[in-house]
């Protein structure tokens, strides 16, 4: 049996599958756009921004559907250790990022053409962040319900991105 929350779980997935390909398909058009300002903001801070919204969004969404499904998910005892098992992926991953960045020489237009692994790789560290901070919540949180912890966690995550954006 299906659940209409696993349906709207690949109904999410596949929306954004599909918005990676469309921005990658416009990656020349899109680069043009947000070279101007927008709002008085240079475009790089709104389209990272946008990204940063787009992936972080997705992902809170993955997990509301899951804790629809399952009403205990966020309450799992796993939780309570994933802040450490996540902190070390994010070190793992680091030490590999830049093992491969040393390592690869890119063409001079691999901004352009490799922009979905540019991507791909953003979308991964900012969901880890977004799942360290959800575990963070749920280990040394309040008592909260599930669903204040997810919206807690989700505008948390975008307000420290875009601190971060701003301020670097």
């Amino acid at each position: 049996m299906i659940y209409k929350w696993s349906f709207l779980q690949l109904f999410t997935f596949l929306f954004i599958g599909s918005l990676f390909a469309i921005f990658h398909l416009l990656a020349s058009p899109l680069q043009n756009l947000f070279q101007a300002d927008v709002l008085g903001l240079p475009g790089s801070f709104v389209s990272s921004v946008l990204f940063v919204g787009i992936v972080l969004l997705a992902g809170h969404l993955l997990v509301y559907f899951q804790h629809r499904k399952k009403e205990t998910f966020l309450q799992h005892p796993l939780w309570r250790r994933v802040p450490f098992i996540l902190l070390a992926v994010l070190l793992l991953s680091f030490v590999i990022l830049i093992v491969l960045f040393t390592s690869i020489s890119l063409p001079p237009d691999a901004g352009i053409d490799y922009r979905w692994v540019i991507d791909l790789f953003a979308s991964y560290f900012i969901l880890l962040f977004y799942f360290m901070v959800l575990s963070v919540m749920i280990r040394w949180g309040e008592g909260l319900s599930a669903e204040k912890t997810l919206q807690r966690t989700f505008f948390t995550s975008l307000a420290a991105y875009i601190l971060l954006v701003f301020f670097v």
